[in-house]
């Protein structure tokens, strides 16, 4: 193993070894914090997934993943009822049924789905399109009511 490795691993350590004190520390403080803070963090992360991922039945279970973590979201929230549908109807209804839908058909020509460099560019571009007109919506309206 070379030097350089040997410098990165020790750093990607020290990172890995700051970040995990400051949750350690942070979650001594307020637990609902770093709970909610994983939670959206698995939401976009199984968003992600879902948009990069070319393989159907993966796409899925990381659909189930993002929607299952917006429930847990809503619960943090104190949104029970909202929580509690989202689970009912999306997790234990619609995933269900798309997923043995996707496992009942996962010999045919669609289970992975080919796109371009193209695609992703043009995707990537009318999302960050999408993020600029959400973030100029949220930042134009006024949240304090003239307070």
């Amino acid at each position: 193993m070379s030097a350089a490795k040997v410098v990165l691993y020790c750093l990607l350590a020290f990172v890995v070894a700051v970040i995990g004190a400051l949750a350690f520390w942070v979650f001594l403080s307020d637990p609902e914090f770093v709970l909610f803070r994983l939670f959206a963090v698995l939401t976009c992360g199984g968003a992600i997934s879902v948009c990069v991922s070319q393989n159907v039945v993966r796409m899925a279970f990381s659909l189930v993943l993002t929607l299952g973590s917006t429930a847990v979201l809503f619960l943090l929230l104190g949104a029970d009822f909202v929580g509690a549908t989202q689970l009912l109807v999306y997790v234990g209804g619609t995933l269900v049924l798309l997923v043995f839908g996707v496992m009942l058909t996962a010999t045919g020509p669609f289970t992975r789905i080919k796109s371009s460099a193209a695609d992703g560019i043009l995707s990537g571009l009318i999302g960050v399109v999408f993020l600029f007109i959400v973030a100029g919506t949220v930042t134009s309206v006024d949240w304090d009511g003239g307070n």
